[in-house]
């Protein structure tokens, strides 16, 4: 106990019924009045998860997507110059 909390409930003439109700100073919080996620209900944990989950499965799909598309428009653009090469040669003066 802090010495602010033990001189209060040291006080006769205070009216505090037990420790719960003793003012505290702002940084000596209990672990059940902070925000921790299994302080949370069950919808608002749900929200969290799928808010954190969705989007960076939607980055990791476009990732993919696009990694796909660049390397695929590469391998045109390859076969499409050695097919160009192959009809038409190029002649070096």
């Amino acid at each position: 106990m802090t010495p602010f909390v033990s001189s209060l409930l040291i006080d006769r003439d205070s009216n505090f019924a037990n420790e719960s109700q003793v003012p505290r100073p702002s940084n000596s919080r209990h672990r059940r009045d902070r925000m921790f996620p299994g302080n949370l209900k069950i919808g608002t944990r749900l929200a969290l998860a799928f808010g954190i989950i969705i989007p960076i499965k939607v980055f990791g799909i476009v990732t993919i997507g696009v990694s796909c598309l660049v390397s695929q428009a590469q391998s045109q653009a390859a076969a499409i110059e050695a097919a160009g090469n192959a009809r038409y040669p190029v002649l070096h003066p």
